[in-house]
């Protein structure tokens, strides 16, 4: 399935289907869909929304794919009593949603590689996964013009932010961006 969804994303059939939603709400629905797992692995799952709440479009169900691979993978690389953290803020340029653990982290000389296809780091090859999420994820980004990029360090974790620009935001009344 994710050779397939990504397939028709490079040949641009991929369909989006942008519509409005709440900021929060979309933390929110993340955390909930993840709670239990997180739980059940006993993993700490935070998040920290925008203070004040802001509606942007976009395809919804492909940002929800973005967060479920970031949340999966931190999850994965996540020790029992760990923490993970989903977290949205303001730029002056766009909305940044990040998803931060505390977990084994990523080989420096593995981060500019992260986002390729099939690309696994020598420690996750024993991990179950396909190296297509995190191109995916890029993929869909990139297609709401945004950006993804990871910041990692060995035994502390790992952080990967992903940016939505600001025109997609519906209404920006009152807001103070930083």
């Amino acid at each position: 399935d994710e050779m397939m969804s990504l397939t028709q994303m490079d040949l641009g059939e991929e369909n989006f289907v942008k519509k409005h939603t709440s900021v929060n709400k979309m933390i929110e629905d993340t955390y909930n869909r993840f709670i239990f797992q997180c739980e059940d692995l006993g993993i700490n799952l935070k998040i920290k929304k925008l203070e004040q709440d802001i509606t942007i479009k976009v395809d919804i169900s492909k940002i929800e794919q973005v967060f479920g691979n970031l949340l999966s993978n931190a999850i994965k690389w996540t020790s029992k009593d760990g923490n993970i953290n989903i977290s949205a803020s303001l730029s002056k340029t766009s909305i940044l949603f990040s998803v931060s653990d505390d977990g084994e982290g990523i080989i420096e000389e593995h981060l500019p590689f992260i986002f390729e296809r099939f690309f696994k780091s020598d420690s996750s090859r024993s991990k179950a996964g396909s190296g297509l999420g995190l191109a995916i994820s890029k993929h869909i980004i990139e297609a709401h013009e945004g950006d993804i990029f990871v910041e990692s360090e060995i035994a502390k974790g790992s952080k990967f932010t992903f940016s939505i620009p600001k025109w997609h935001f519906k209404y920006a009344l009152n807001l103070t961006l930083i």
